[in-house]
């Protein structure tokens, strides 16, 4: 590991989709990143009752929760309920912070439920603390300010939907749900393209899912899940450069040059296809008050593009991870207490490739990832009516080792290969996510609170050096999946999140 990360303590995807990162709220979708990204809590829109435990979610139902991650769970809801979750974060150090209003409503009947929310976010970008000199007349610099100034630049406008419907059949569940966001922009890419004058996102997230659950008596319970999700994201990135041209000056002095401003928009498409499975088992330990759980997921995601970010040494090259999740959980619930625990291991592999033409070489660059992650988290609830308090702890280490090839040839010459590297780069780092929550029931009405604070991510940047912008000025890196092939060993300048949410859930009846 580079020693710039050994004395960080890292944060999360795929989110992880469980409990971390830009995909936290969609569950049983694994995140697959390179770098250390401070992305946030963008998709934390939906009400928890354990998520102050440190979202322990494998012997534990999460009788909120569980219907927008499984939507067969959503058999369990019990009574109608509407709610509303508004959530805020913050990242330290300007690096961004949104707002988001959820408003939804959970329905049940003896054999038919579903339910829906829709939700309204603002998104606001980073802004960049970084000065730039330029050459100017008699050797003097001036510092040309490189941010995002502009509102619309700021700040962008996001919209969620999610609806659910099933059927309960005697013991078993079905139901299918359906995800969709409209965004103008994802939280943690205006740190991966540093220099920039502005960044234009558009584009949406559709997530299919089809649940089964079935009760096998005796507090058993079996889950399945199928999920198909589609991320199809445009970046307009655009920068600002100067380069030095003769100045106009009056005959027979001498020549001096004069910084003109220059800009170039680079078009950039992100899209990830990921189809998943995902099994779940809970089972009591009689008299006891102990459960025990596992869960089992595999995902297969294509990468058809990725983005060239700064930190890269391969223009948009596509591909493709396998990620896969396994793991046992167990709790106890002992009168007005509840303990739970969840121990995962997370193996991934990645494959990315690209070819490049620079006049008449091929250039075929080929990047493979083995990940070894762990994911474990703890959390008690003590309650003291009307009143629980929740305390919960959260940590996830990333490792990974990347292979990279990269092979030139004379493009009129198949196969003949002119000169060949070979290179490895071990990269890891954790993420420690710290929760608390406190919810108070009274009559007609259950307020919630979740707080929590990750730290481990923030503005990851290679050590061999800034990049240039091609004719301009060096411009330095800066702090979903982020699959990259970095090309150097990673550096960060840490940042800490901070999230918020209070939930107000009130019975319909």
């Amino acid at each position: 590991m580079h020693p710039a990360l050994r004395t960080l303590p890292r944060s999360l995807l795929l989110a992880g989709l469980a409990c971390f990162g830009p995909t936290v709220a969609l569950g049983q979708i694994i995140d697959v990143r390179t770098i250390p990204v401070a992305t946030g809590d963008q998709f934390f829109l939906f009400p928890s009752a354990r998520a102050g435990m440190g979202g322990v979610a494998v012997a534990l139902d999460d009788s909120l929760l569980d219907p927008f991650v499984n939507p067969a769970k959503g058999a369990n809801i019990g009574a109608a309920q509407m709610f509303g979750s508004p959530m805020f974060y913050n990242i330290t150090h300007n690096d961004g912070s949104a707002r988001t209003l959820p408003l939804g409503v959970l329905l049940h009947s003896p054999t038919w439920f579903g339910g829906g929310l829709v939700a309204l976010q603002q998104l606001v970008a980073p802004q960049s603390p970084f000065v730039y000199p330029v050459p100017m007349l008699a050797g003097a610099d001036v510092a040309y300010p490189y941010g995002q100034d502009l509102l619309s630049d700021r700040v962008r406008r996001n919209m969620y939907g999610f609806a659910f419907l099933g059927r309960t059949f005697g013991r078993t569940a079905l139901a299918a749900s359906v995800f969709w966001g409209g965004l103008n922009a994802m939280d943690g890419v205006d740190q991966l393209y540093p220099g920039s004058q502005s960044i234009d996102q558009y584009g949406h997230i559709v997530d299919y899912r089809l649940g089964l659950l079935r009760d096998l008596g005796g507090g058993r319970s079996l889950s399945l899940l199928g999920l198909h999700d589609r991320v199809t994201m445009t970046q307009d990135v655009t920068y600002t450069y100067y380069t030095l041209v003769p100045c106009p000056i009056p005959p027979d002095t001498v020549p001096t040059s004069c910084p003109t401003p220059q800009t170039r928009t680079d078009h950039n498409l992100d899209w990830t296809r990921t189809w998943g499975l995902h099994a779940q088992y809970q089972q009591p330990f009689t008299g006891t008050g102990w459960r025990i759980g596992g869960v089992l997921t595999g995902n297969h995601k294509t990468h058809p593009h990725i983005p060239n970010y700064a930190l890269m040494n391969v223009p948009r090259d596509p591909g493709h991870s396998w990620a896969f999740e396994v793991g046992p959980g167990i709790a106890r619930s002992s009168g007005p207490t509840t303990f739970g625990m969840d121990v995962l291991f997370q193996p991934i592999w990645s494959h990315t490739w690209a070819a490049t033409t620079s006049g008449d070489t091929i250039t075929t660059t080929d990047s493979r990832f083995s990940f070894s992650n762990v994911v474990m988290r703890m959390g008690v609830a003590q309650e003291i009516r009307p009143v629980q308090i929740q305390l919960g702890l959260a940590v996830r280490s990333i490792d990974y080792v990347m292979h990279q090839w990269v092979s030139s040839s004379p493009a009129a010459i198949a196969y003949a290969i002119q000169q060949a590297t070979d290179r490895r780069q071990h990269e890891s780092w954790m993420e420690w996510t710290p929760t608390w929550g406190v919810s108070v029931a009274l009559p007609g009405l259950s307020l919630r609170y979740v707080g929590r604070l990750t730290t481990g991510t923030g503005r990851p940047g290679v050590a061999s050096g800034w990049p240039t912008i091609a004719g301009g000025v060096a411009v330095p890196l800066a702090g979903g999946d982020y699959v990259v092939a970095p090309s150097g060993p990673l550096t960060l300048q840490d940042a800490t999140v901070i999230t918020n949410q209070v939930s107000v859930v009130l019975p319909i009846r």
